[in-house]
C-alpha cells in the first residue's frame, strides 16, 4: 500500500451498468492501479440492496446479502441505464432519483479508495459513454455531488481505453484505432485518432438502451420456456417474488459460461424450492441455440460500427487497430464477425479495468504526474432549437471539437412561439433547445428553453431577428443564450436536466447516504419506484 499526499489524489473511476471499478496513480512505479474491494476483487458490483430493516447495503454486500430475493427487499440494479431519463416518482412523501443510487455507489468506491490509501478522496475523473447526452451528463454530476466527489473531468469511456492502449503500446506513431465497448448496459463505438500525446475523437455512435443486459433477457425468456416444457412450471405464477431477478443472474450466468464452453447447464434450486420440485432443475443451453434467438441483437450492436465509419466518411481499410472491451465483446459470436468486417488487427481486453486506469491517466495530467496530453472530444449529435412548423434547426452540427461556442441568427415567426391577436404585440419569445439529428425538433432530447422578455414590440407581421448562442464545455455540458439583435437584450439558459436535482433534495441525499438508512415509511415506495430498474 503506497501513502498518497491528499492535493495529489484524482482518483479515475469506471461507473458501469453492471461492475464499477476504481483506481489511483501509482507515483513510485509511475502507473495507474486498481484498487481491490474488501474481498480482493478489482471492482465491486453495480448494485443497491434495501432490506426489509430499511438497511442500505452496496456492492458486494448488496449481491452476497442472503436475504436478496426474499420478499420485503429490493435488489437494484442497471440504475445506469435510466440516468438523466428517470426521476422523481413524486408519490407522497418519496422523492428518489437514479442519481441517488449511483451516488450510493460511487460513496462505496470512495470509502474504499480511502481505507486502502488511508487518506482522503475528494476529486475524480468519472468515465461516461461517449454518446452520452447532455442530461445524462448532469445526472452523473450530480451522483458525484451527493457523494462528495468533485469531477475534475468527464472522460469518455473510450477515449480512456485508447489512453491505456497507447500508453502500453510501443508504436508512438500516430493510430486510427475503433473502440467497441459492449457493457453491460450500453453499447459504444469511438473512432480515434491516436499519436504522440494527442487523442482526436474523429466519430461516436451508441446506444444507451442496448447492451448485455438485453441478451440476459433473452436467455431468461429461453429459461422460462424450458422450465414451463421441461418441468411445467408456468412463470405467469406469482410464487416466486424475487423470480425475475434470480432468473436474470442466472442467465448472465449462462452468457458468461458460453464465452468459454460451447454448452452449459445451470442449476436452478431456489426455483425448484420454491415450486416444490422434489427432482433436480437443470437448464441445459448451447451455443447454437443461443445464436438462434440472439443473433439479431448481436447484429444490432455490430452495425453500430458501421454507422460509426460511414458517419465520419472514414474506410475501415485506414484503420490501424480495432479493440473490442466489455462483457459483450468475449462472446465469440461478436469477435469472429468483427475479425471478418476489418483487415486491421483486432484486439479483444480481457482486463476489464482499462477503462478505470485510462481515467486514472487523465487524472495524473490534471495533479501534474503525468507529461501534458490534448484530448481532442468531439460532441456526439447536434445542438440546435425548435423553429417554425416543429422543425430542428441546428446551430453547433455533431462532431464539432469541444470545448466550443457557435452564435447563428435567426429569422423567427414569432406565431410559432406565441398565439395573440392582430392588433396585439409580443412581449416575450421561448425558444427550445434540443439535442439530435432528427429534422422533427420533438423528437430530439429536449435540453432547456431560452426565455427572453422583449425590449421592443413587434406585431404580429414583423420577423424579428435573435441571435442565439450554443455552447459547450469540456464536460460537454450545454449553456446557451439568446438576444435580442439590435438592442442590448439578452437571456442565458439556466440549464437544469427534465430529472435534474436542486441543492435541497441533494442534501438530503447526502444525508441518506451517510446513515444507509430509508425510513420504514417511505421504504414500500422506494421499492415500488426502482421495480424498473432490474
Amino acid at each position: 500500500m503506497f501513502l498518497l499526499e491528499e492535493f495529489s489524489l484524482i482518483v479515475g473511476i469506471d461507473l458501469g451498468t453492471v461492475k464499477s471499478i476504481v483506481g489511483y496513480w501509482d507515483e513510485v512505479e509511475n502507473i495507474p492501479k486498481i484498487i481491490p474491494a474488501k474481498n480482493g476483487k478489482n471492482f465491486i458490483p453495480s448494485l443497491v440492496l434495501v432490506d426489509k430493516f430499511g438497511d442500505i447495503h452496496v456492492g458486494w454486500d448488496a449481491f452476497n446479502h442472503p436475504d436478496k430475493y426474499k420478499e420485503k427487499t429490493n435488489y437494484i440494479s442497471s440504475v445506469k441505464r435510466v440516468m438523466g431519463t428517470k426521476g422523481d416518482t413524486d408519490r407522497d412523501q418519496l422523492h428518489t432519483y437514479p442519481q441517488e443510487i449511483s451516488a450510493l455507489i460511487l460513496d462505496e468506491l470512495k470509502k474504499q479508495a480511502e481505507n486502502y490509501l488511508q487518506t482522503t478522496v475528494s476529486k475524480a475523473v468519472i468515465s461516461i459513454p461517449s454518446h452520452f447526452d447532455d442530461n445524462q451528463r448532469r445526472a452523473t454530476l450530480e451522483a458525484a455531488q451527493i457523494a462528495d466527489l468533485e469531477v475534475v473531468r468527464l472522460l469518455n469511456e473510450a477515449t480512456a481505453v485508447a489512453l491505456r492502449y497507447k500508453q502500453l503500446s510501443d508504436n508512438k506513431s500516430d493510430e486510427r484505432i475503433l473502440v467497441f465497448d459492449m457493457g453491460g448496459g450500453t453499447t459504444d463505438v469511438s473512432v480515434i485518432e491516436a499519436g504522440e500525446g494527442v487523442y482526436e475523437v474523429l466519430n461516436v455512435k451508441g446506444d444507451s438502451q442496448l447492451g448485455g443486459n438485453d441478451i440476459d433477457v433473452l436467455i431468461a425468456n429461453y429459461i422460462k420456456q424450458q422450465l414451463k416444457y421441461q418441468y411445467d412450471i408456468d412463470t405467469i405464477d406469482d410464487k416466486f417474488d424475487k423470480f425475475e431477478s434470480y432468473l436474470l443472474d442466472k442467465a448472465s450466468e449462462l452468457k458468461e459460461a458460453l464465452s468459454f464452453h460451447n454448452s452449459y447447464d445451470i442449476d436452478l434450486h431456489m426455483i425448484a424450492d420454491k415450486y416444490k420440485k422434489s427432482q433436480k432443475i437443470q437448464i441445459t443451453l448451447s451455443r447454437d441455440q443461443f445464436l438462434s434467438f440472439s443473433s439479431d441483437l448481436l447484429d444490432k450492436t455490430l452495425s453500430i460500427m458501421d454507422l460509426a465509419l460511414k458517419d465520419s466518411n472514414i474506410n475501415s481499410n485506414t484503420l490501424s487497430c480495432c479493440i473490442l472491451i466489455g462483457g459483450g465483446c468475449f462472446i465469440p459470436y461478436i469477435q469472429e464477425k468483427v475479425k471478418s468486417m476489418f483487415h486491421c488487427p483486432v484486439r479483444i481486453i480481457t482486463d476489464n479495468s482499462w477503462v478505470t486506469q485510462g481515467s486514472v491517466i487523465q487524472g495524473s495530467l490534471f495533479s501534474g504526474h503525468t507529461k501534458e496530453m490534448v484530448l481532442l472530444d468531439i460532441v456526439p449529435a447536434s445542438y440546435g432549437i425548435g423553429t417554425l412548423g416543429g422543425i430542428f434547426t441546428p446551430i453547433l452540427e455533431k462532431n464539432t471539437v469541444i470545448p466550443t461556442k457557435k452564435s447563428t441568427n435567426v429569422t423567427l415567426d414569432l406565431n410559432y412561439y406565441q398565439d395573440i391577436g392582430p392588433t396585439q404585440y409580443y412581449s416575450e419569445i421561448t425558444i427550445q433547445v434540443y439535442t439530435g439529428e432528427q429534422g422533427e425538433a420533438r423528437k430530439n432530447v429536449h435540453l432547456t428553453n431560452l426565455i427572453l422578455k422583449l425590449n421592443r414590440r413587434y406585431m404580429k407581421t414583423k420577423l424579428p431577428t435573435f441571435a442565439v448562442t450554443i455552447e459547450i464545455d469540456s464536460n460537454m455540458l450545454l449553456s446557451a443564450s439568446v438576444k435580442e439583435l439590435g438592442t442590448n437584450n439578452i437571456t442565458s439558459a439556466i440549464i437544469r436536466a427534465p430529472f435534474g436535482l436542486n441543492q435541497t433534495q441533494i442534501s438530503l441525499m447526502k444525508k441518506k447516504i451517510i446513515d444507509r438508512k430509508i425510513p420504514l415509511n417511505i421504504k414500500r415506495k422506494f421499492l415500488k419506484y426502482f421495480n424498473f430498474v432490474k
